[in-house]
């Protein structure tokens, strides 16, 4: 820079730096313009001369903080005030039932019957979805092979694994059925596979059934059932309800999704592939319960308490 024939007025190491002008305000306070080289430049300034250019050091930023602070509306802590002093007369989450959500739901009450000391409920059914869903058998059945690999080198896992099948089958909650029965009808098969709870001293073991898988351009099971409105009680009901007699109970239905009958029509589409021995070949099972698995599970269990209580 001396060979140019510039000569710093302060030594700039040392100095601190008072203030920091942006590139919005930094072009009104230029006037000359001067290339010493390809790598330098002076610029005159208001302020002196200053020189731009390539800079030998560099110095890393190890750590980055951004603090941000909003302040919300006014209108918008009103609003929820008063959404607040309006709980339990003004119901956010309703939804206005169109005809089709009506006759779906309607069709489903009327479906529900007590059979034998059990709730039986038909699925609800999306219109005209039962028609087109197809099988889902090559996916299930890719799926049930990779779970035999799995439980081939778990033996312990097998064991648990075929515990809960096997439990299931003693309380009715699966029944056997052929290849040929279902073939023949229209139905669904289910994948399914294990969860490991490891912080669990009891029902270490889940077994999974996946109605959202489907073959590639085929809708799934859930695809193909109503999901239906938000059946969960106005969170305010619940404390007056309680609050309405002078004794009041709580109780816990165990597995309660297991303890509502499915209709017949509808079981050959919770089918799944089991097998006793790994090394045969496996066969068909199919609930005859509602299973946890299904989007739809609310829309059950909503009806079979509205009857009961």
């Amino acid at each position: 820079m001396e060979t140019k024939g510039f000569r710093p007025t302060f030594n700039c190491l040392r100095t601190e730096i008072s203030l920091l002008i942006g590139s919005d305000f930094y072009w009104s306070l230029t006037h000359r313009i001067k290339r010493l080289d390809s790598s330098l430049v002076a610029v005159e300034t208001s302020l002196g001369w200053s020189l731009h250019g390539k800079c030998d050091e560099r110095s890393d930023c190890t750590s980055v903080h951004l603090i941000q602070s909003e302040e919300e509306s006014i209108s918008a802590e009103l609003r929820r005030f008063w959404e607040i002093e309006s709980l339990g007369i003004y119901d956010k989450d309703s939804v206005t039932l169109g005809n089709g959500d009506e006759k779906i739901l309607s069709e489903f009450d009327k479906s529900v019957c007590f059979v034998d000391g059990r709730y039986r409920v038909s699925l609800p059914w999306n219109p005209g979805m039962i028609e087109v869903l197809q099988n889902n058998k090559t996916v299930a059945r890719k799926s049930f092979e990779g779970l035999v690999r799995r439980l081939k080198c778990d033996h312990e896992l097998f064991c648990e694994y075929k515990d809960v099948i096997d439990n299931y089958f003693r309380k009715g909650i699966v029944e056997r059925t052929s290849f040929d029965s279902l073939s023949n009808s229209q139905g669904f098969y289910l994948s399914h596979h294990a969860v490991i709870r490891s912080d669990k001293t009891t029902s270490r073991l889940r077994n999974v059934f996946d109605g959202s898988a489907h073959e590639g351009g085929h809708s799934s099971l859930n695809q193909s059932l109503y999901t239906g409105p938000n059946s969960h009680r106005n969170m305010l009901e619940l404390p007056l309800r309680f609050r309405k007699i002078p004794v009041a109970f709580t109780a816990d239905v165990k597995s309660a999704f297991l303890q509502i009958e499915l209709d017949l029509r509808d079981r050959d589409f919770t089918s799944f592939f089991w097998t006793d021995n790994l090394n045969n070949n496996p066969y068909v099972l199919n609930f005859t319960r509602v299973l946890f698995g299904l989007k739809t599970l609310s829309i059950p269990s909503r009806s079979n308490f509205k009857t009961s209580f």
